[in-house]
């Protein structure tokens, strides 16, 4: 592997707190040779009506609706910045929210994610400093004498890039590349495929509901999910794998383990792995974590109801 004397640290901030594709916020650091070269924030219009917004994140990071107004596109903000150097490694502080996010925002416009490696700081601050109380953005940064103000994107997105450059040194290595290898750690990558993760606003997400429907037949409402094999892989964010799989049984339906070709739905969430490539080699229907807490509120059905903002 050729080392990288250059990667880009990225933020993202979201306008709601159940929806992924909502970026409103966009911030970066460029890193070249172990020093910050350039860094900054775009503000994103997501796309949402003003009561979509999340008060919670809205509380969190300061950003309006009214404060987006005529900010670009997410994917006009995020090929503007990755123009910098095509396939450039990008590190994020907790990267499996901030690829979550770069996923579904690809998802929502059918476009195919570039071939995108990835590191996570976190992961790697818990390698290069183990006895760390935690490896949350803000003890980091307060450890290392880091400015920060936390949630502001490019604060937090400088911030990161210090860490990392940081972490880098408390390795013992010359390079991000070096580092992570030193540290039991490797690339992640993202990207060379067209997303078909579903949600809740995409056309394809009621692309298995009509025969799940007719599976399940007329079992009641308090087995919505009677006869369906429902497989979660990956990391969700509203509740553990063995709390989904427990709600799939209460409701009727079989948590499975494997994807086969009885499987019913693929639940994804994120770093999912081998599963996700074996439902789209046989068809499975996918969801996300979104159409998934909508499949449990209200079966198979809800995946036919329009989003009120499709």
């Amino acid at each position: 592997m050729s080392e990288s004397p250059i990667f880009l640290a990225v933020d993202f901030e979201t306008a709601s707190a159940s929806k992924r594709a909502s970026a409103c916020a966009l911030g970066y650091a460029l890193v070249v040779s172990g020093a910050i070269e350039s860094a900054g924030q775009t503000l994103i219009d997501p796309g949402l009506e003003p009561e979509l917004w999340s008060g919670v994140n809205i509380g969190i990071h300061g950003i309006t609706p009214a404060a987006v107004r005529g900010a670009p596109k997410f994917m006009e903000a995020w090929e503007a910045l990755i123009r910098i150097a095509p396939g450039i490694p990008i590190v994020a502080h907790n990267a499996s929210f901030d690829t979550s996010v770069l996923l579904a925002e690809y998802q929502r416009v059918q476009a195919q994610v570039p071939a995108q490696r990835y590191a996570c700081t976190v992961e790697l601050a818990r390698r290069a400093w183990p006895h760390i109380r935690s490896a949350s953005l803000p003890n980091l940064a307060e450890m290392l004498g880091i400015e920060l103000r936390h949630h502001d994107a490019g604060s937090d997105a400088t911030a990161c890039a210090q860490i990392a450059v940081a972490a880098t040194r408390q390795l013992g290595a010359d390079s991000l590349d070096l580092a992570l290898s030193k540290a039991g750690l490797t690339w992640r990558q993202l990207g060379g495929s067209r997303i078909r993760v579903y949600n809740l606003h995409s056309q394809t997400a009621a692309a298995g509901a009509p025969a799940a429907v007719a599976k399940r037949a007329d079992h009641g409402p308090s087995h919505p999910l009677f006869g369906l094999t429902i497989v979660v892989t990956g990391r969700l964010d509203s509740m553990s794998r063995g709390e989904a799989e427990e709600r799939i049984a209460a409701l009727g339906g079989k948590a499975g383990s494997s994807v086969t070709k009885q499987t019913d739905f693929l639940v994804v969430g994120a770093e999912a792995g081998s599963k996700l490539v074996r439902a789209e080699k046989l068809g499975t229907p996918i969801l996300d974590e979104e159409a998934f807490v909508r499949l449990l509120e209200g079966g198979p059905a809800a995946l036919q109801t329009p989003s009120p903002n499709a």
